[in-house]
């Protein structure tokens, strides 16, 4: 599942190696530039975040560069339905640029610090690199 999948780079790649992959995105112009991709194993939608998940469990979740534009109860419950719609044992995948952007509420660091604290998440992987953080946490 890829919340917030703009014009779907990220998409394609994850649909050459997942059997699903459920996209959305709040943005008209690009639901509609995933959708020309013409990816047969995508489900592309217009949703707004925190509310718009598909009603599915996923094995793999990736929130790539949104949550630090979110309010801080925006994020609370993005996270919470992130959760809720990965299958036990699932893995959410969390990547943000580490420059700060002047529209972000907080950055990387902090976005994925409130993340990786929550009870219900196993890290597995953390990755800093000058230009981005990456971290992958299971669903216990």
């Amino acid at each position: 599942m890829e919340p917030a999948c703009d014009t779907g780079a990220l998409t394609a790649e994850l649909s050459a190696r997942c059997e699903k992959v459920h996209a959305f995105d709040a943005v008209p112009d690009a639901v509609a530039e995933t959708r020309r991709r013409g990816l047969a194993n995508v489900d592309v939608t217009e949703a707004v975040l925190p509310e718009g998940f598909p009603d599915v469990q996923a094995d793999l979740v990736v929130l790539s560069e949104i949550l630090y534009y979110l309010s801080d109860e925006d994020l609370r419950k993005t996270v919470d339905h992130a959760i809720t719609g990965l299958a036990p044992g699932g893995d959410l995948v969390l990547v943000h640029w580490r420059p700060w952007a002047p529209e972000a509420t907080r950055d990387a660091a902090e976005t994925h610090e409130l993340v990786a604290s929550r009870p219900e998440l196993t890290p597995l992987i953390e990755h800093r690199d000058e230009q981005f953080l990456l971290h992958v946490l299971r669903r216990r």
